[in-house]
């Protein structure tokens, strides 16, 4: 996530969803990223007509990254600021996952 961040040098909206994966995810997540991607598709049609709750913090804008010496210090500064604004508890969004198949393919709106 921040390399991606000091690449695109792009602000940040932090954003917290309710919930949790499945057990079987966090064990894909422990074997590597392929494993990881590979189920995400499951964990989100698994989530099909279920309500999830979306919370947005402030955004942080790039320039409070550009002062920060690593990657690493930039993942552990958004970590701090989700866990420590609590944004789980100010403004949400609920949105309500729906499938449709069009040749083949699933799509969400």
């Amino acid at each position: 996530m921040s390399k991606l961040i000091v690449k695109t040098k792009s602000p940040v909206l932090p954003s917290y969803f309710e919930g949790q994966n499945s057990q079987l995810y966090h064990i894909a997540n422990k074997m590597g990223q392929t494993f990881r991607y590979s189920l995400l598709m499951h964990e989100l049609t698994r989530k099909i007509g279920d309500t999830i709750n979306l919370h947005f913090g402030t955004v942080i804008p790039f320039s409070d990254f550009e002062k920060m010496g690593n990657l690493f210090e930039i993942t552990q500064y958004i970590k701090k600021y989700i866990t420590h604004t609590h944004i789980h508890t100010h403004t949400h969004t609920h949105i309500h996952i729906h499938t449709y198949v069009l040749d083949n393919s699933i799509m969400f709106k």
